[in-house]
């Protein structure tokens, strides 16, 4: 798949909400964002904004594509850090990982892993990208443009965290 990433119009946490709820996916593509309020959100931002302060930069290398990482190092080799409150959804969080390593590929800089940190679980889980998570990627970003052409959202799915999240109301009332 052959894909122009200043072009790409999904963005990294489209990819993870892909994972975690095709409604909220549909919906936050459309504009409807009821993140900026809830509670959960604003703490997970509160936490990306106050840990690894020294790791972190403000600019942005990668102005114009549709991420923005949390931090990177160097070691040798490039090393993809993100920051997350909670590992409830850790295996969306490990497919926004691999999108970032694989876009960084995309860009002939070839990444060595990605790491995801959870600092109140003080929990950091190694991740890497394979030739079949490449594949996965790809599909899934197919599916994202997909969904994200519907007329109308996905139907509402019941899952665990449905409470907890910023579209609950919208969904179930």
């Amino acid at each position: 798949m052959d894909i122009d990433l200043y072009s790409l119009k999904i963005t990294a946490t489209e990819v993870a909400y892909y994972l975690i709820c095709k409604r909220k996916l549909w919906l936050f593509s459309k504009g409807v964002n009821y993140e900026s309020e809830n509670e959960l959100v604003l703490l997970g931002k509160l936490l990306d904004e106050t840990t690894y302060k020294r790791s972190k930069k403000d600019d942005n290398p990668f102005e114009g594509l549709p991420f923005k990482l949390d931090f990177l190092t160097k070691d040798g080799n490039l090393i993809v850090h993100e920051v997350k409150q909670s590992d409830k959804l850790e295996d969306a969080h490990r497919l926004q990982v691999k999108f970032y390593l694989w876009a960084l590929k995309k860009l002939g800089l070839n990444p060595l892993k990605g790491i995801l940190h959870y600092p109140k679980q003080m929990k950091v889980e190694e991740v890497f990208l394979t030739p079949e998570d490449e594949k996965d990627i790809e599909r899934a970003l197919q599916e994202v443009e997909r969904i994200k052409a519907l007329n109308k959202p996905p139907k509402v799915e019941r899952k665990s965290y449905c409470k907890r999240c910023a579209y609950f109301e919208f969904c179930f009332s």
